[in-house]
């Protein structure tokens, strides 16, 4: 039960970091990132080099991951995504051609791999099992940054306006809001995030040219059920997907506990078009009613 437990949270965790930068893009500018990926390789790459290679502190790392990656969305923003917003078909075919150009060069700048980068903490013995301490600080972090989050897009002006051009961009943009200026900050806020998630799991993976693609499924399938609503939508997506692919995997091994995460994400999007964001505000709008 404690593995089953510990497994469910590692992948919640897994789930959110990887789809939260692509969820809020996908949510407020209509565009399919789907090199956000490589945002995340970009970040373990600076932690590997900084960390592995010139022993800085791992916590700087982190922060120079972040800020770093941060840049990388800026110039991608200027080069690529700002000519489609709203374009999300348009937007998919050539993010994930920048995905392959960028996953090329990671692959000849790593080589092999880059310099591995130790965990920060050992194991805690819980009962009988030993489990690692490193994973519960990327699960805490996971739960933290949901309440951060929650609270800058519902209890700031940053969060107003970024759900007023979520909503209708053109009564936003009439109402004085600057859609370009917003665009640019929520593509600075998801490539951090990128960053961030890419150097936290740099000690847990080997970090190659493919090191982003193992981020893309879980990411790609959480935006898509979650809905509208980056963070509502994503919250919800990541506890169920964790649900079922920890189950399986604990059972019948990791490969199944992936194909069944994909079959249950196929049948959430049958039968609930909207996603669970859609689905969580219709039920607010009919409780309203009664």
């Amino acid at each position: 039960m404690l593995q089953m437990i510990y497994n469910f949270l590692e992948s919640f965790a897994y789930i959110s970091l990887a789809a939260l930068g692509m969820s809020i893009i996908y949510g407020i500018t209509g565009i399919t990132n789907m090199a956000q990926g490589e945002l995340m390789l970009i970040g373990a790459m600076v932690v590997s080099y900084m960390c592995g290679m010139a022993r800085v502190p791992f916590i700087v790392g982190i922060i120079a991951a972040m800020a770093i990656t941060a840049i990388a969305g800026i110039i991608l923003d200027r080069l690529v995504l700002t000519r489609l917003y709203s374009r999300s078909e348009d937007s998919l075919v050539c993010t994930y051609g920048v995905s392959i150009a960028l996953m090329q060069v990671g692959t000849i700048i790593t080589g092999t791999g880059a310099p591995a980068t130790k965990s920060p903490f050992g194991t805690v013995l819980i009962g009988s099992r030993s489990y690692s301490a490193y994973k519960f600080i990327i699960i805490a972090v996971a739960l933290i940054l949901f309440g951060v989050l929650y609270m800058v897009f519902n209890k700031s002006r940053f969060g107003l306006h970024a759900r007023a051009t979520m909503e209708r961009r053109e009564i936003a943009a009439s109402l004085g809001i600057n859609v370009n200026k917003m665009n640019i900050l929520v593509i600075v806020l998801a490539s951090a995030l990128g960053g961030l998630a890419g150097a936290l799991y740099a000690p847990t993976m080997s970090v190659t040219g493919t090191y982003g693609s193992n981020f893309l499924t879980h990411a790609f399938v959480a935006m898509i059920i979650g809905g509208a609503n980056p963070l509502v939508g994503t919250f919800i997506a990541a506890l169920v997907l964790a649900v079922v692919e920890s189950v399986l995997s604990l059972y019948f091994g990791a490969f199944i506990g992936r194909i069944g995460m994909l079959l249950v994400a196929i049948l959430i999007i049958r039968m609930i078009p909207g996603g669970f964001s859609g689905m969580v505000e219709r039920a607010m709008v009919k409780s309203r009613k009664r």
